[in-house]
């Protein structure tokens, strides 16, 4: 059945108002939790990005939209400064740029590195967004919090930290999340998660 999961950025900045609950096996819960969510292919969420490398820093109101392996992305920065969109697949990608300018690749890493200077990984960030490790990528490093769900996961490079899930549940979404490698940082708010549950 599909739910509308709704989590105001108030209710995101206030912060939690109780611990989640601890179950007895963490690393059990974790295997539960990813054999459940591997069934989630399709999701929206809305929320807001900020990333800064060493030469610049910017934000912008994020709206993703995954479908089985095609996605659409969608960056708006703020104060009318330009909107960006990068839609795909596994086997290629088209960025559109606020001016209507085009680009394409095989793979959205190379496309954004070559067009913007910078790029993350649009194909493991689908997993790490729902607070899964990549299944694609190379073995995982991850330490988990007493519901058994990600607190921090080193993957391809990236350390990823989970400061926010939506609420206590075992299977609650990530709301907020802090990605790093040696040259961007990146933090995700999401505000409304759109899904079928698994």
């Amino acid at each position: 059945m599909r739910r509308l999961l709704g989590v105001g950025l108030a209710a995101l900045l206030a912060g939690c108002a109780s611990a989640p609950p601890k179950v007895a096996d963490p690393e059990a819960a974790w295997q539960e939790r990813r054999d459940r969510f591997a069934g989630l292919t399709n999701w929206t969420a809305t929320g807001k990005v900020a990333i800064r490398t060493e030469e610049e820093a910017w934000s912008a109101t994020l709206h993703w939209v995954q479908d089985q392996a095609e996605y659409r992305i969608r960056l708006i920065a703020p104060l009318g400064q330009g909107t960006l969109q990068i839609a795909g697949d596994d086997s290629r990608v088209e960025l559109r740029t606020s001016e209507d300018r085009i680009y394409r690749a095989v793979d959205p890493e190379s496309l954004l590195s070559d067009t913007l200077g910078w790029s993350v990984p649009v194909k493991g960030l689908r997993f790490w967004m729902t607070g899964l490790d990549d299944p694609y990528g190379p073995p995982p490093e991850h330490r988990l919090d007493v519901s058994g769900r990600l607190q921090h996961l080193s993957q391809s490079g990236w350390s990823i930290d989970y400061q926010r899930y939506e609420d206590d549940a075992p299977l609650a979404l990530p709301t907020k999340l802090k990605l790093h490698n040696k040259g961007l940082a990146m933090r995700v708010v999401v505000n409304r998660w759109e899904l079928e549950r698994p």
